[in-house]
């Protein structure tokens, strides 16, 4: 006899050599079937001797043992989904983990470069308020050499008793 389960398998019912009850899709893998399989071993013996004593008794045995292994089916396959799903979120904890001590290094690096960014615009920021002074000094002395040139109109131009270099003529 054939008939579909109401778990979605078709089950291969033959009472002298009950063998596999559902067809599984090939992402099931050998060990979930085996726990699915073989606790159902021993009542596969018992249900042959009842079949030869009495089939109607044996056939509502072996559709009440189908139900129950369907149900025994789901539960190992959630069984093993919640381990499998156990070991990637403690492997998703471990990259967490680890993520979260590289972002950590990360910003302790990001700080420290900050601060020594700081140290180098406050030392650039002093260099140039000394240059700034050193400038006003040289500017200030050489003031009686630079002059406007009559008629050019251009401040800062040089003046010819700058360009003597102490020569004379």
């Amino acid at each position: 006899m054939n008939f579909t389960s109401p778990c979605n398998s078709v089950l291969y019912f033959d009472f002298l050599t009950w063998t596999r009850l559902t067809n599984h899709t090939q992402n099931h893998d050998t060990k979930r079937n085996n726990l699915a399989v073989e606790p159902f071993q021993p009542v596969l013996e018992i249900l042959k001797q009842l079949e030869e004593e009495d089939t109607e008794l044996a056939f509502q045995a072996a559709r009440l043992v189908w139900y129950y292994r369907c149900l025994w089916e789901s539960c190992v396959s959630k069984h093993t989904d919640g381990k499998q799903l156990e070991e990637a979120n403690e492997k998703l904890r471990a990259g967490n983990i680890q993520l979260c001590n590289e972002g950590s290094h990360l910003k302790l690096r990001q700080d420290e470069q900050v601060a020594r960014l700081h140290s180098i615009k406050n030392a650039l920021d002093e260099v140039r308020g000394n240059l700034l002074g050193v400038l006003k000094v040289w500017n200030d002395r050489s003031a009686g050499d630079l002059a406007i040139l009559p008629g050019d109109g251009r401040f800062g131009a040089v003046s010819p008793q700058c360009c003597n270099f102490g020569v004379r003529r």
